[in-house]
């Protein structure tokens, strides 16, 4: 990650530090990231620590609260309680939820109970935030496919919520750009497992890496993950829902690329409950279920249809 207005020393800077608070901390929270001096940077430069932090997470299958971080620095939302004492509903998909009731969705919970919950609401197709008191929500904790990522499941009485204004589409798009980040971490961290095992396990008294299908499958998966840093790069400069939707694509394609390619190294011990490589592909699959590839794919669509009619105005 470069980012053509970051200096190549702050970038440096950043991924140490985040590479020092995920080693440090079993679960990230509000309270490492601001002793860590995070909130200032997501302030400064919110693309460069988005995108960081996500990575890091990714790489290191951390449990943290970046993706509500990212998805509130896009919502703009002034009046909503502090992130101190306050969770983020989110539903399936990042799409609002129906103006109901009850509602269910996940949020991070590591502050002090009950915190107020913050629910995202469809109303008269405008997005609104529902700020809802704590006691009207029974969080669970979820032990299903990624128990390490620190999430609960959250039922929430709306009843005398206080509605709130926020810019839902940026929001998104930055959620976009956490998922997308962490997506290409956990490809990137998926390659050098593999590496790792090609170089050091040997067959017919060479090693694995020094078969040419072995290095065509690594190599396809490496290009797959660049690409999509690449996009994701052109995300933190672009800000646009064409441009978050994209590097959500392809990184969702590099994810998916490096679980089947590096499995296939790995062999059958890359199945194995002590292997590592499980925790990277379950991860990946919680990540990617916030991502719907026909809604994305529909927005790049249009996003195209319309650069190509600028294009074609411009000849």
């Amino acid at each position: 990650m470069t980012g053509s207005s970051w200096d190549s020393e702050l970038v440096a800077d950043a991924r140490a530090s985040a590479a020092r608070m995920f080693a440090a901390n079993e679960f990230v929270g509000v309270e490492a990231f601001a002793a860590m001096g995070w909130e200032e940077l997501v302030l400064a430069h919110p693309a460069l620590a988005i995108t960081v932090l996500s990575q890091e997470a990714g790489r290191q299958l951390s449990g943290s609260r970046v993706l509500e971080l990212a998805l509130r620095h896009g919502l703009s939302t002034v009046d909503a309680p502090p992130v101190e004492s306050s969770a983020v509903v989110l539903p399936h998909s990042l799409a609002p939820f129906h103006d109901e009731p009850t509602v269910t969705g996940l949020a991070w919970v590591d502050g002090p109970d009950p915190i107020d919950w913050i629910v995202p609401v469809r109303r008269d197709d405008v997005v609104v935030l529902l700020h809802v008191a704590g006691h009207q929500g029974s969080p669970q904790p979820v032990v299903g496919l990624d128990p390490e990522r620190g999430l609960s499941r959250v039922t929430i009485d709306l009843a005398g919520a206080t509605p709130l204004p926020c810019n839902w589409t940026v929001g998104v798009n930055h959620a976009l750009m956490s998922l997308a980040a962490e997506l290409v971490g956990l490809a990137s961290a998926m390659i050098e497992v593999a590496r790792e095992h090609v170089v050091t396990r040997h067959q017919f008294g060479v090693p694995l890496g020094a078969f040419q299908v072995v290095q065509h499958r690594l190599a396809d998966t490496h290009v797959a993950v660049e690409a999509a840093q690449s996009l994701l790069e052109w995300d933190t400069v672009d800000h646009t829902s064409t441009a978050s939707a994209t590097a959500a694509l392809a990184a969702h394609h590099a994810f998916d690329l490096a679980t089947s390619q590096c499995s296939q190294v790995l062999g059958a011990m890359g199945s194995t409950w002590e292997h590592s490589m499980h925790r990277y592909v379950r991860r990946g699959h919680a990540v990617a279920s916030w991502i719907d590839l026909n809604v994305l794919a529909e927005i790049v669509r249009a996003g195209l249809g319309a650069a190509a009619v600028e294009l074609e105005e411009v000849w």
